[in-house]
């Protein structure tokens, strides 16, 4: 009997281990269930989170574009034949600061002549060419509309300048040659008519400084002076690239 009980307590331990056995594996087979089911839960928010990404890098790109406006003044252009007023100004899609260049030469309309000159004589008689006139531009929008309208959209600006110019003026038989700096400060709008094409009108008023000249010329017996201050509107036309 005692040798049966023994047989009993050696035999009886191997239960136990078959089953510790058994539910040892159980936990490793659920822990592998439950790790692919939160891989296939989170692949949706990982594949999502690369969404915003994009987006953000396509606005700053948008931002980044860079566009140029190339513009013409109609005045000089027909009223001062031959004649040329042209601008490149260069900017950043939605910023509102751009930077320029400007050049305009042409023979002065007769309308404009006792703006920017005073003469011993009527300033109609006077022939004015203006040689040329080289600056930089910078402009600033004080105010834009709906500025994702249509590249910038457009809106108030106010303009600063500062240039060189060259002035040949005739009179009975006489010349003279002037040459001068000016500093412009403007004030005028832009604006798109269609959200399709990107060509725009601008109007301004310049109120324009004349310095380094002298305080007159002679042209023959008569004399003639530059003035010093002017003001002078304009509409202008232009297209934008991007």
């Amino acid at each position: 009997m005692k040798l049966q009980r023994s047989k009993v307590a050696l035999a009886a331990p191997a239960l136990p281990r078959a089953a510790l056995a058994a539910v040892r594996v159980a936990p490793a087979a659920a822990r592998t269930a439950v790790a692919a089911s939160m891989a296939l839960a989170l692949a949706p928010s990982v594949a999502n989170a690369d969404e915003p990404a994009s987006a953000a890098q396509t606005a700053t790109v948008v931002e980044d574009t860079l566009i140029v406006d190339a513009i013409v003044d109609p005045s000089l252009v027909i009223a001062a034949s031959p004649g040329l007023g042209a601008s490149l100004r260069f900017g950043k899609r939605d910023q509102r600061f751009m930077v320029g260049l400007t050049f305009q030469s042409g023979r002065l309309p007769s309308f404009s002549r006792s703006t920017f000159f005073d003469a011993s004589v009527d300033t109609d008689d006077l022939e004015v060419d203006w040689t040329y006139a080289v600056g930089l531009d910078a402009q600033f929008y004080l105010w834009r509309f709906e500025p994702g309208r249509v590249i910038g959209g457009g809106g108030l600006f106010a303009r600063g300048s500062l240039g060189y110019e060259a002035w040949t003026v005739r009179h009975d038989g006489q010349q003279v040659d002037i040459v001068n700096n000016y500093l412009t400060g403007a004030l005028g709008v832009q604006w798109f008519p269609s959200a399709a094409i990107p060509a725009f009108v601008e109007a301004q008023v310049s109120f324009i400084g004349l310095f380094g000249q002298e305080d007159d010329y002679a042209l023959g017996d008569e004399t003639v002076e530059l003035n010093s201050f002017a003001i002078s509107p304009a509409v202008t036309l232009g297209y934008r690239f991007e």
